[in-house]
């Protein structure tokens, strides 16, 4: 194994035996932006850019070592506060296992004893989910948020796109339904807009101007490595 994982004050120590702090790093890695610190023993120190919220970092031998990893785009190291998306990538990357998973789930949670993802049976869902009070982090606020965004595709007649976003150090997929004319809707940006409006209706909530009439646009080179299903 040609790496560790360190503290940041391990890191922050050995710059300083070198009169360096953690601002003086040598280069940053394209995709995540990490620190790239080149220590004069050869190894190769990596903290999370802005040194975000972690106290933790990576102690690599060598360069070609942390080369490996780069070529990968990824890094054996977690992310200690992972965002709700990060928790289920595997549903978000298989999205339509996701969505069977979700509608089973919530289905058997809130009695709707439906297992279908018809239009009917995905609004009765999300108007149960909406009435519990739904709770951050929790799997159902996952589930019932992955459900609104597919009775939005099927209005929309959209597809899904999983845009690629980074955590610290490694990347992870945030779902958005793509649309025909290109327009896209981003779906954590419309979750909470519709979960906290206890008075709307899914087929109402397709009204409003921000699904309506989306202004982002998918174009050439946009969202680099993102996977349209």
């Amino acid at each position: 194994m040609c790496y560790k994982v360190v503290d940041v004050s391990y890191i922050q120590e050995l710059l300083r035996q070198e009169k360096r702090n953690l601002n003086d790093f040598n280069r940053q890695i394209p995709n995540n932006h990490v620190y790239v610190y080149s220590l004069s023993s050869g190894k190769q120190a990596l903290l999370a850019a802005g040194f975000g919220n972690i106290s933790q970092g990576l102690l690599f031998d060598n360069d070609s070592c942390v080369q490996q990893f780069v070529d990968a785009d990824r890094y054996p190291i977690d992310n200690p506060f992972p965002t709700i998306e990060e928790i289920y990538q595997e549903h978000i990357q298989d999205i339509d296992q996701g969505i069977q998973y979700g509608v089973a789930f919530l289905s058997a949670r809130f009695g709707t004893n439906d297992e279908t993802t018809d239009a009917e049976m995905l609004s009765n869902i999300l108007l149960k989910a909406r009435a519990s009070n739904l709770k951050p982090m929790k799997p159902e606020t996952f589930y019932a948020g992955l459900l609104l965004g597919e009775y939005v595709r099927q209005q929309k007649k959209g597809r899904w796109l999983l845009i690629k976003k980074y955590g610290p150090f490694n990347p992870y997929y945030t779902p958005a339904m793509l649309l025909k004319d290109n327009s896209i809707i981003i779906l954590r940006n419309i979750v909470g807009s519709f979960f906290s409006n206890k008075s709307i209706t899914p087929k109402d909530y397709m009204n409003l101007f921000f699904i309506s009439k989306p202004t982002l646009k998918l174009n050439e080179g946009d969202f680099e490595g993102s996977i349209i299903k």
